[in-house]
């Protein structure tokens, strides 16, 4: 897969870091896997937690800018930024993403990407 390594990277720091802030767990866990789609031309990238999950209503809501589901103080802060992002990176890549997710146990953001970027440097 070719890409924006840096907008990657970021990617991935925005929903490992979620997965363990938002986690009320006394052992956070985090599972990424990958798997390649038959015709080899896109991949498919999960990244599940063991968190607090996200309703159904606000699965949406969550990557829209400076939209925060909990207090500004609640599990460690930010300003609603990060998915944001994430779904800005995924996009720009060609990919699309979405949410799986049971509340109260855990959250599932799944996004696929061409196998070569159409804005790969």
């Amino acid at each position: 897969m070719l890409g924006d390594s840096d907008r990657l990277c970021e990617l991935f720091t925005n929903l490992v870091s979620n997965a363990i802030k938002y986690n009320d767990k006394p052992v956070p866990e985090v599972v990424i896997t990958f798997e390649t789609s038959a015709d080899g031309a896109t991949c498919e990238i999960q990244v599940r937690d063991n968190g607090i999950g996200i309703a159904p209503e606000h699965r949406n809501i969550v990557f829209q800018i400076f939209k925060r589901l909990h207090g500004r103080n609640d599990y460690g802060g930010g300003i609603g930024a990060g998915l944001t992002i994430v779904r800005k990176i995924v996009e720009r890549h060609g990919g699309n993403i979405w949410i799986d997710s049971i509340l109260g146990f855990s959250t599932t953001f799944s996004f696929t990407l061409p196998v070569v970027s159409p804005h790969a440097p």
